[in-house]
C-alpha cells in the first residue's frame, strides 16, 4: 500500500498532534505515524507554558485541559526554578536618543547577557547555575510519605531539594493510584561537564 500525502508526522504525541491539527486546517494533507498502539500512561509534562495555553486556547481546547490539571496554588510561571513567581507587573525608565520616557508592562526579561545592566540596576544577585544539567524522571507510587514530602503541587522551588551532592524534584501527579513524579540528578561542579544521573 502506498500513502501519498504532503507531510508525514511522526509521533502522536502533543506536539505532533497539534501540527498535524494545523497543518490540516491549513489544507495541508498529512498523515501521523505512531509506534504505540494505546497510551502509556505516564506523564510526560509537568505543565502548560503560557505560549502552549494560548494556542490551545485559540483552537478552544484549553478548557478540556484545564477540566483535567493537577490543582496547584496560583504561582505563575517559573525561570530555572528560581522561586520567583512571574506574576508581577513592572515599570521602567527608558533613555534613548529621543529623550526619556516610561514603560509599563506585566513583565520585564533581562535578555541582555551574561553580565546584565538590567540585572545590575535592580539589584537582583545572580545565585544560579549553567543552563545544562542531566536528570531522570520517572512516575512512581509511593508505598509511604514522609512529613517532608509534598502533598500538592507547588512552584517547582518549593518541590526541589539538594544534598550529598544531589538534587530531586518530587510532586503528586493525583493519578488513579497517587502516582509522584521523581526527578533526581547530580549537582553539577562548576566548570565540570554534563553530569551523570
Amino acid at each position: 500500500m502506498l500513502v501519498d500525502t504532503a507531510v508525514i508526522v511522526v509521533g502522536a504525541g502533543p506536539t505532533g498532534l497539534m501540527l498535524a491539527g494545523e497543518l490540516a486546517l491549513g489544507g495541508v494533507a498529512v498523515e501521523v505515524v505512531e509506534r504505540q498502539t494505546a497510551p502509556s500512561g505516564q506523564s510526560r509534562g509537568g505543565g502548560v507554558n503560557s505560549r502552549t495555553a494560548e494556542v490551545l486556547a485559540m483552537r478552544g481546547l484549553i478548557d478540556g485541559l484545564a477540566d483535567q490539571a493537577i490543582p496547584r496554588t496560583n504561582v505563575g510561571g517559573h525561570f530555572a526554578g528560581l522561586p520567583v513567581a512571574l506574576d508581577n507587573g513592572v515599570a521602567v525608565t527608558v533613555r534613548g536618543p529621543g529623550g526619556e520616557y516610561r514603560m509599563c508592562g506585566r513583565y520585564l526579561v533581562a535578555c541582555d547577557g551574561g553580565h546584565s545592566t538590567v540585572r545590575k540596576l535592580t539589584g537582583v544577585a545572580f545565585p544560579g547555575r549553567a543552563g545544562t544539567l542531566a536528570a531522570v524522571s520517572a512516575d512512581v507510587e509511593l508505598t509511604a510519605l514522609s512529613a517532608t514530602a509534598p502533598r500538592r503541587a507547588e512552584h517547582i522551588s518549593r518541590l526541589t531539594r539538594t544534598g550529598g551532592g544531589y538534587w530531586m524534584l518530587l510532586h503528586p501527579l493525583e493519578g488513579p493510584r497517587g502516582e509522584h513524579r521523581l526527578v533526581p540528578g547530580r549537582v553539577r561542579r562548576a566548570g565540570a561537564g554534563h553530569a551523570a544521573p
